[in-house]
């Protein structure tokens, strides 16, 4: 799992997790946390959500090499047809959310991943 989301009384956690690529994020995890966010958004008990990346960097975007493989396999369209879904999904779940969003931006944020701040 490359987003952790962890719940602590009224607080909960998203952790980008993929370090080794500095939280550039792939399709599943873009996923995962478009879905993390949409749990903790109807959840009543969280009253606040921090979101943070792990191993120095917050998140540099889009996972570069992830992409290129799709070019290379002739399957572009469709991926970008599923990134596209799963970003909706993450800005919806932020525009539709009551409660404060926090980005702790503790490296790099670029891209994508500076997109995901300004939506915090």
């Amino acid at each position: 799992m490359s987003v952790r989301c962890v719940r602590s009384g009224e607080r909960a956690l998203i952790v980008f997790d993929r370090a080794e690529k500095l939280n550039a994020y792939n399709l599943e995890m873009l996923c995962e946390f478009g879905e993390c966010l949409r749990r903790l958004r109807d959840d009543p008990q969280v009253r606040v959500v921090i979101v943070t990346g792990r191993g120095g960097a917050f998140s540099t975007g889009g996972d570069i090499s992830e992409m290129w493989a799709q070019i290379e396999a002739g399957r572009i369209k469709e991926y970008f047809r599923r990134l596209a879904g799963c970003i909706e999904r993450v800005v919806d779940a932020f525009m539709r959310m009551d409660k404060p969003v926090i980005a702790a931006i503790d490296g790099p944020a670029y891209g994508g991943g500076f997109a995901i701040a300004l939506l915090a």
